[in-house]
């Protein structure tokens, strides 16, 4: 029950990669069901997070990255995922998944310059780092967030 806690978040923001890179859109019901699968974690006592982390993992997550939507860097869909990825994991794993996002998504933008691209999918940025993350917090924690 405990390998559900990671994967269904790491299946859809999967999936939300592969719509990002396929057509540059990511459906909503995505970063929905990421929000409420960090609920039914909390309702079924998956993961380390409470219900206070459900509350401030999304809205740190809405306040690090709406700035960066609003100012054109990223879009609504990367908010949102991040939002849904805050209320699963909680805060203190989301500031780490936010500064591996923003790495990965500075090294995305750079070959996106150097291919003479003027936008590209984030959604892949988020992957990786999400992937580092439960990967760091594996071989450091011996457990998964």
């Amino acid at each position: 029950m405990a390998a559900l806690f990671v994967v269904v978040p790491l299946l859809l923001v999967a999936l939300a990669t592969w719509h990002d890179l396929r057509t540059r859109e990511v459906p909503d019901w995505i970063s929905y069901a990421l929000g409420l699968w960090g609920i039914v974690c909390i309702a079924c006592g998956l993961g380390n997070n409470s219900w206070s982390g459900v509350f401030l993992g999304g809205l740190l997550a809405f306040a690090i990255t709406f700035p960066f939507c609003w100012l054109g860097g990223l879009g609504g869909a990367d908010v949102r995922l991040m939002v849904g990825l805050g209320m699963i994991f909680g805060p203190s794993v989301l500031l780490l998944l936010a500064i591996l996002t923003a790495l990965l998504g500075g090294m995305l933008a750079l070959v996106a310059v150097a291919r003479g691209q003027k936008d590209y999918a984030y959604c892949p940025a988020i992957l990786g780092a999400l992937v580092l993350v439960l990967t760091l917090s594996m071989v450091l924690h011996g457990r998964i967030a």
